[in-house]
């Protein structure tokens, strides 16, 4: 029986400590996406629009990657919240 309790004690740990990560890294992978590299100027024409584009593609895609993959994580983290406060 103490076995039992130890192993389940123990998966919660893991499980706290998976999720807890799992929020601060969706968060950070945000900041970062966010950070990445600059907007396009202000009232620029479509020819700027383009040159942008072109010279910050690789950063672009990267923040675009980073903005799609880091609400999984933080959506993971939400229901490992709820499914650790017994919820249903």
């Amino acid at each position: 029986m103490k076995s039992t309790i130890k192993t389940v004690s123990e998966s919660r740990k893991q499980t706290c400590i998976i999720a807890g990560t799992s929020g601060i890294l969706g968060i950070v992978m945000l900041i970062i996406s966010f950070n990445i590299n600059p907007g396009p100027p202000a009232g620029a024409n479509q020819n700027q629009l383009i040159a942008f584009g072109q010279h910050y593609y690789n950063s672009i895609l990267w923040g675009a990657w980073l903005q799609a993959v880091a609400p999984v994580f933080i959506t993971f983290f939400a229901f490992a919240l709820v499914h650790l406060s017994g919820r249903r």
